[in-house]
Formats: C-alpha cells, structure tokens, sequence
C-alpha cells in the first residue's frame, strides 16, 4: 500500500515547501521502517531509529549552509549555533567542507558547501523531541486511511 504525502502549492515558497515535504516523506519512511520491525512499538527506540537512519542529504537549505560555514571560517572553526543537534550539523558539514576545500579540487566555498549538504547524511540532526513531532506531522499530511 502506498500513501503519498499530500501535496499543495505554496506561491513563492515552492522549494521551500518541497524541500519541507522531502524531509517529512523520508522521516515517514523511516518510521514505517522501525514500526514493520517490531511487535510492539516502543515510541522512544522508534525515534531513536528515525534519527540514527542515513538520509538522502543533510535537512538544511543550502544558503543557510553556506551563511553558517562561512561564519564558522571567520571564528576558526567554532560553531555560531548553541542547539546541540544542530551544532553537531554544522560541524559535520565544516569538517566535510575543508576536507573538499584542501583536497586537489578548485572549489569555491559556495560550491564546496553544496555538495556537502546535498551529500548523503549519516543521521537527522534534531532532538529527540523535534523528532516525534516531525513523526507526528508527517503522519498528519499522509493519506494512511482510505475516505469512507
């Protein structure tokens, strides 16, 4: 059976939107996966699941990206943003960023920082508690029941 995330267009914030739905239809994903896994489900190991899954690319735009990363440049490395999860992000995507920028390629940092957030990410860098909720909105824009 397949559900689709209902789709709706928003003017002047279609990537935005899209971009928003992708990171929904992915989390979706990724609950069905631990719930079909298990018995009983137990709400804090399926969580745990959906934020330790590998993603299709890191969930953040690419011009915030390139604003932090050059932020953390000008401060030598250090992180302007104090969320643990998101902190922990960034620091990826720097730490991935200057191994791209030393390496023999000539990229600029823009592109550098682009290919980084659009490569693929080894977790969901949100809280335990965004997680739920992110679970519980995608399930909301699903169409898991047929109308009656």
């Amino acid at each position: 059976r397949h559900t689709k995330i209902k789709e709706r267009a928003m003017p002047g914030k279609r990537s935005c939107y899209e971009y928003k739905h992708r990171v929904l239809r992915e989390i979706l994903s990724k609950y069905r996966e631990a719930t079909s896994m298990c018995f009983y489900i137990n709400m804090k190991n399926v969580v745990q699941h959906v934020k330790n899954s590998e993603y299709s690319r890191f969930f953040v735009s690419e011009d915030r990206a390139v604003r932090v990363i050059q932020k953390m440049i000008r401060l030598g490395g250090e992180c302007p943003i104090k969320t643990p999860s998101t902190q922990e992000m960034y620091e990826e995507i720097y730490k991935r960023v200057m191994l791209l920028l030393n390496s023999s390629e000539e990229l600029s940092l823009e592109d550098a920082v682009i290919r980084v957030v659009n490569a693929p990410a080894p977790k969901l860098y949100l809280s335990d508690r965004k997680t739920y909720e992110k679970i519980n909105e995608a399930k909301h824009l699903c169409k898991t029941r047929p109308k009656r």
